[in-house]
């Protein structure tokens, strides 16, 4: 069934045009995935931290810098960080399996390069030494 199908769109349809511009069905994965790389991007840039350390100072001194305030803002900071974590990992390893797609890639492409090497990571560290070895 088509977005634009006889019927309405869901909420998700909604929220997927929104922040994807595109009608199309995605899985959930992939729908995970760009948004860990939007707000990978987003927690990489200095103006992300100057934001931070803006509201930071601002509500400490509108609070007093309480004790209140130092137990909430802690608390908002630990779930902010696990949940980054969670976004920084998904989009690391999205980036590691397309690196090693595209070494992979030139090492078959390349005629006296060894078959073992193509599956290194696959490997013990004693093997990957044997392999430095050779």
């Amino acid at each position: 069934m088509s977005f634009y199908s006889v019927g309405y769109p869901t909420y998700a349809d909604i929220i997927k045009l929104i922040y994807f511009g595109s009608p199309s069905y995605l899985t959930m994965q992939e729908l995970f995935r760009r948004f860990a790389v939007k707000v990978s991007r987003m927690l990489g840039s200095v103006w992300t931290f100057l934001i931070f350390i803006i509201l930071l100072m601002s509500t400490g001194i509108y609070f007093d810098f309480s004790e209140k305030w130092e137990n909430n803002i802690s608390f908002v900071v630990a779930v902010i960080t696990l949940s980054a974590l969670f976004f920084l990992q998904k989009s690391q390893n999205h980036n590691d399996n397309a690196i090693q797609l595209k070494l992979d890639e030139l090492i078959k492409a390349t005629s006296d390069a060894r078959d073992e090497v193509a599956a290194a990571e696959q490997e013990t560290e004693k093997d990957l030494e044997k392999l430095k070895m050779d």
